[in-house]
């Protein structure tokens, strides 16, 4: 009977269990106290279970906050780098159109304005051409019959000056 009672004695004495890794992922407070008290006495915590399963903890939560940190500044490089994207197409297709813009420019100086007449094209309304001498709407090459059909004319010696150079 003395042995069984020195056995629980012990077993009592011994102290409660070492918390665990899990347990000091939950708690940040138990962690740093833990961390704390290892960073006192370093030499005992060496042999502590306590100390490496916080310290294992810390190391743990440390390496999610890196990772997270980092896929947010890739995200934000990502979105810098699209920005820029965008930006650059945006200069590139007013770049574009300046030189087409300029280009037109170049070309309507070298020519008087009146070769450069509006004519209608397929499908266009013919009544919004230029009217004949008679009234009537004239497309580049004829005359509109009474029923808005253009009939081809030929195109003779007077009407040089309204032919496009083009």
């Amino acid at each position: 009977m003395l042995a069984a009672l020195a056995a629980a004695c012990v077993a009592g004495c011994k102290g409660p269990e070492p918390r665990s890794y899990e347990y000091f992922l939950e708690d940040k407070i138990a962690r740093d106290g833990v961390l704390a008290r290892c960073d006192a006495d370093p030499a005992a915590a060496r042999t502590d279970i306590e100390c490496a399963n916080a310290l294992r903890a810390a190391l743990t939560i440390q390496l999610q906050e890196e990772r997270a940190r980092r896929e947010a500044l890739e995200r934000e490089s990502a979105e810098r780098i699209e920005a820029l994207r965008r930006q650059y197409e945006a200069e590139r297709q007013a770049r574009e159109a300046a030189a087409a813009a300029a280009a037109q420019a170049a070309e309507r100086a070298l020519y008087p304005e009146e070769f450069f007449e509006t004519v209608p094209l397929d499908g266009e309304n013919v009544g919004d051409a230029e009217p004949s001498d008679d009234g009537q709407p004239v497309g580049a090459d004829g005359d509109l019959t009474d029923d808005g059909h253009l009939v081809e004319r030929a195109v003779d010696a007077s009407d040089t000056e309204r032919a496009s150079p083009f």
